[in-house]
């Protein structure tokens, strides 16, 4: 009880002292606001290669570490059985 209470107060201080910002870099608001050659504004088009390219970092991390975890305890398991 008095842990998840300690959580709870920690997590609430955390949320309410958030600012909110409103940056962004120069890039990421070119590509938010960009024109096709119509001229119409395209809201997004640019950012989601963006995204997907930050995306894939964390996912091939998981996916080195539970390779590398998967080879290893096989290995130990069958050096075991041996």
């Amino acid at each position: 009880m008095r842990k998840s209470l300690k959580l709870i107060l920690s997590l609430s201080l955390i949320l309410l002292n958030a600012a909110e910002v409103f940056a962004q870099c120069a890039q990421c608001k070119a590509a938010a606001g960009s024109r096709d050659a119509a001229g119409n504004l395209i809201i997004g088009g640019g950012i989601n290669a963006g995204v997907l390219y930050l995306l894939s970092l964390p996912f091939l991390l998981i996916l080195i570490v539970g390779g590398v975890f998967y080879w290893r305890s096989r290995k130990m398991r069958f050096n075991k059985e041996a």
